[in-house]
């Protein structure tokens, strides 16, 4: 066990310090949070967190490991997005922002190893039963109350889906349906359901 503070650099610079002699094949990158509410409203220190988190650490972690097993020849990184990375999400801002970051950048560098025998793929999954929604102060929200689901359900689709090498992977044909569905929706009316998800009923 190696507990560090993915919100500090440092802790970040630490981490991947600490383990630079060891073999890493498999990166997994899963912290992440944010904070439900406008984005006026909330701090700035709040922000900030949120993008060292969500954004820095996972970008360092990946550029840290990847080399390693380009190097190597082989190794696996597992991006955790979210069908958040799709849309706008008015009341989860930043959030939002961040996963369409790591969908991006993970899409990317699944296209740039290619042929390295390392292989990036992005999970997105929709609301899992986590205590993400009460970190997020999200109580009382359509989303918080909705359907979700399951966690090994969603980790057991990610693993697999990384094993396999695929680009993006999305749990569940329910979520996968609606995702295409929306897609095919006005953004404006895209923006309206995220925003009617988050808002306080």
């Amino acid at each position: 066990m190696f507990p560090y503070d993915l919100s500090k650099p440092d802790d970040v610079a630490s981490l991947c310090s600490e383990l630079a002699s060891l073999p890493v094949a498999i990166l997994v990158n899963n912290a992440s949070f944010g904070y439900v509410g406008s984005f006026l409203e909330q701090p700035c220190d709040n922000i900030n967190e949120q993008l060292e988190v969500n954004l820095r650490a996972y970008t360092a972690l990946m550029h840290a490991f990847t080399q390693r097993m380009v190097r190597a020849g082989k190794g696996r990184v597992l991006n955790v997005a979210s069908v958040a990375s799709i849309y706008p999400g008015p009341n989860h801002a930043v959030y939002y922002a961040a996963k369409a970051f790591v969908l991006s950048l993970s899409e990317a560098l699944h296209f740039e190893l290619r042929s390295t025998g390392v292989a990036v793929t992005a999970l997105c999954p929709g609301p899992i039963d986590t205590e993400f929604f009460d970190a997020a102060r999200a109580q009382g929200t359509l989303y918080a109350s909705g359907p979700k689901q399951e966690p090994n359900f969603v980790a057991a689709m990610g693993v697999r889906a990384m094993f396999k090498g695929e680009q993006v992977a999305i749990p569940g044909m329910s979520m996968k349906l609606m995702i295409h569905l929306q897609m095919l929706a006005p953004r404006l009316l895209k923006v309206w359901l995220q925003n009617t998800g988050w808002s306080k009923v």
